[in-house]
């Protein structure tokens, strides 16, 4: 306004000089002028105007939009001036204290990316003495500070594998050329790996060995197993001399099987039996007997599965024998159902199907169904098939859910043999009834019989590597109580039980390990105790873990990781009816992951499960992609946090189509103090859902519910040490519920940002965008957003090792 009102005396001091000083015939034209100028000072007014009010609503009015605009500052390489926003931004009254390690976290990585070390260094001490620090947070501070210390900091998670180049001793084995009076040489070898243990136990025993491994190597193809391979504390290594098992060709490795050859095979002719069997299957049928294979006495055939009160042991954990397999070609065939595929909804008390009449000459007939929950599943022995009254009646012990609208089908039933691939088993006569396929090669079948390969308890510092095992009844492996263990570099397949099973014990390393096709899951690792603040110092990297349940279908996860300070990291988790991880742990690191195709089966469930627990503490999830997780029920999600979880740090993850119905793509259900930031959200139905309790239900539920209030009273949660480590504890019972924080998420092509969001929680710079095309690749992905957060994307899974 003062640029106008000088401007305006200009003009009408010009006006008068030229009328009134120079000719009168002027005066005339000097008016038009004037008021020619008064018209443009007009319209440079209301321009004037104009800009200024477009150049005021421009300006960021809030904290969110300030905070938007340093970072597109720094997204152009405008960081001197991004920095100066970001620190205005800290001495804003308007961004809270939970937010404020975020944009000293912009500070410290912009400062880093232009070369600013000491700057960055003084913003990382800054860091570590504001109020509110997340977990997360400090952790990236700490090794951001170590990668301007030339330490290993932020290394994307790469963790070396013991070489064992130096070797004190060296002990072959071979059951195809090894002699009674082997002396362990590779001329000479031991026949069993029993034998060289032995050997070296009594060579550790006599003090006389130097530095170095203990290596017994495997010089055979194939090593059958047919009694497990059982170690105990008497053949523990130690740091000096480690116990090394290995193949000695680590590019043809020693396959470890369980399992028995069939190859004597008859047609089948009994005519009792070929009157229970499909008309088109007559003829096609082939028997064989298992005690003349080898194979021992297989006792009862007793399924179980998650719901089973056969399944005694607690609701994730399985006492259940599995039963043995038939593979054909390393495939496992199918057990007669009914029906081939999907399931039958038909009741058990009104079965008006006509094959009752076929049923009720089965012996061991089993039920396979989701009886009550679509996240439970359970198997049901048939007693008795009344098929007078069309009824089908069970034996108990029932699933503990009891029945209602139920999906299900028949297993192990001779009469539905009906199609290459299935096979049923006859415990009384102890012989198997196979339709093979087209082109059947005898040698290529084998029963699986044989379980666990290996068993230590108490065995420390011990290295499995470079080794394969194949065709296990029950879990493949088994360790009990052992420090300092190692599995590297090997591939388990074709198991009816899990891969790995790890049962107490610290530092523990699975490393590059293939685990597939397997009847329950991956590894079940029980490591480090919560309760007392003791870290396991484990880490599962680099694996691959896919086509898991095939038997027991819930439940039965990639990982089920129980216990503290457990890290894994670049792993691929694909093809899983149920959860990829179930974790039952504080401290964990789960990061730089790809999860798909999870949760295919399964309702309620998400790729990273965790439920009922208030106590798990210090749980951080970064780095990790997830997608394709979309399944065919309507509660699928990338991560869920169920009943009660608190205190997880969500961070930097790709959630691209996964989420479903009324989940979003991570769910949170009852929990507080969870911090969820910087994650992308793609072409899910929604970004993040929450099913906010409120105060009287979660004092209810802490209080009441017998597994919550249960680890709430077995756990000193109170007691100072677990209040300075874990202080939001303090306020457990009595603090604002619901109460979790999100910010810098981004939801990319999302029907919703929120589903059922609490109105306590804190919500901070989360925003939307639409893009024309998703490519596949996560990395085009983030190029076509404005997401500020970048993510490590090409370091991201597995990688060579």
């Amino acid at each position: 306004m003062q640029q106008y009102n000088q401007f305006s005396s200009y003009l009408i001091f010009f006006a008068y000089f030229e009328g009134f000083i120079m000719k009168p015939i002027n005066v005339i034209r000097s008016i038009s002028i004037l008021y020619l100028h008064f018209l443009l000072i007009s319209i440079f007014f209301i321009m004037s105007v104009s800009t200024l009010s477009a150049a005021e609503s421009q300006t960021p009015s809030t904290i969110e939009e300030k905070l938007a605009e340093a970072d597109n500052l720094q997204c152009s390489s405008h960081t001197t001036e991004a920095l100066k926003r970001y620190n205005l931004l800290l001495e804003d009254q308007d961004l809270p204290k939970e937010f404020q390690s975020l944009v000293l976290l912009r500070i410290a990585e912009a400062q880093l990316s232009s070369g600013k070390s000491d700057d960055c260094r003084k913003t990382l001490g800054r860091m570590k003495s504001i109020e509110y620090l997340p977990d997360h947070h400090r952790m990236y501070a700490n090794e951001l500070e170590a990668t301007l210390d030339g330490k290993p900091g932020l290394e994307y998670g790469r963790t070396p594998v013991p070489s064992y180049s130096q070797v004190a001793l060296s002990l072959y084995v071979s059951q195809s050329i090894g002699v009674k009076d082997s002396d362990g040489s590779r001329e000479k070898p031991y026949p069993t790996i029993l034998s060289a243990l032995e050997h070296a136990r009594n060579l550790r025993k006599s003090g006389t060995l130097s530095g170095g491994a203990i290596e017994i190597l495997l010089l055979d193809n194939v090593y059958q197993v047919k009694q497990t391979i059982v170690l105990n504390n008497e053949d523990s290594g130690t740091e000096r001399n480690p116990l090394v098992i290995r193949s000695t060709d680590p590019m043809n490795r020693t396959v470890l099987s369980g399992g028995c050859k069939i190859d004597t095979w008859h047609t089948e002719k009994n005519p009792t039996i070929l009157a229970r069997l499909p008309e088109s299957a007559r003829g096609r049928v082939l028997t064989a007997s298992l005690k003349e294979h080898g194979v021992p006495q297989t006792g009862e055939l007793t399924f179980g599965g998650f719901s089973s009160e056969r399944a005694v042991g607690g609701s994730h954990r399985f006492k259940t024998f599995p039963v043995m397999e038939i593979f054909y070609q390393g495939t496992a065939q199918q057990m007669a159902r009914w029906p081939n595929d999907g399931d039958t909804n038909l009741p058990l008390e009104n079965f008006t199907d006509n094959r009752l009449s076929f049923w009720k000459d089965e012996k061991d007939l089993w039920l396979h169904g989701y009886w009550y929950w679509a996240w439970a599943d359970a198997y049901e022995k048939v007693k008795q098939i009344d098929s007078e009254n069309s009824r089908i009646v069970l034996e108990p012990p029932f699933n503990r859910y009891g029945f209602r609208d139920s999906k299900w089908h028949a297993v192990n039933a001779l009469c539905e043999i009906d199609r290459p691939g299935e096979w049923h088993i006859d415990l009384d006569s102890q012989t198997i009834r196979y339709y093979p396929p087209e082109n059947f090669d005898k040698n290529e079948c084998v029963i699986s019989a044989f379980g666990p390969i290996i068993s230590a308890t108490g065995c420390d510092y011990l290295s499995l590597m470079n080794l394969d095992v194949r065709y296990v009844r029950g879990d493949a492996m088994i360790f009990e109580e052992c420090n300092d263990i190692t599995v590297s570099q090997c591939s388990i397949r074709a198991a009816s039980g899990y891969g790995l099973k790890i049962d107490g014990g610290l530092r523990c390393l699975l490393h590059t390990v293939n685990i597939e096709h397997m009847g329950r899951g991956g590894i079940d690792i029980r490591t480090g105790d919560w309760k007392n603040l003791v870290s396991s110092g484990s880490i599962i990297e680099n694996c691959t873990i896919s086509d898991l349940s095939r038997i027991d279908r819930t439940y039965t996860p990639a990982i089920l990781l129980e216990g503290m300070g457990i890290k894994v990291r670049h792993c691929l988790f694909s093809n899983i009816p149920s959860s990829a991880i179930r974790m039952e742990a504080s401290e964990s690191l789960i990061e730089l992951n790809e999860f798909t195709r999870c949760v295919e089966e399964s309702d309620d469930q998400g790729a990273i499960d965790v439920w009922g627990n208030p106590l798990y503490r210090g749980n951080i999830i970064r780095w990790n992609n997830f997608h394709d997780n979309t399944g065919r029920h309507g509660m699928v999600c990338g991560i869920r946090l169920d009943d009660a979880i608190s205190g997880f740090m969500i961070s930097r993850n790709i959630f691209l189509r996964s989420s479903g119905g009324v989940f979003g793509g991570i769910q949170i259900h009852g929990g507080k103090d969870n911090y969820v930031d910087g994650n992308i959200m793609i072409d899910c139905q929604t970004a993040i859902s929450n099913s906010p309790w409120g105060k009287e239900r979660w004092k209810e539920m802490l209080t009441s519910h017998s597994g919550i209030s249960g680890h709430l009273t077995s756990t000193p949660w109170q007691n100072p040490q677990w209040q300075k480590r874990y202080p939001a504890l303090q306020h457990l019972l009595d603090g604002t519920p619901d109460l979790n924080y999100f910010a810098d998420n981004h939801a990319v092509n999302c029907e919703k940002l929120y589903l059922r969001m609490s109105p306590n929680a804190v919500l901070f710079n989360n925003r939307q965008e639409t893009i024309q095309h998703i490519p596949e690749n996560a990395g085009d992905i983030l190029s076509q957003t404005s997401l500020m957060n970048t993510l490590p994307v090409g370091y991201i899974g597995t990688y060579k090792h």
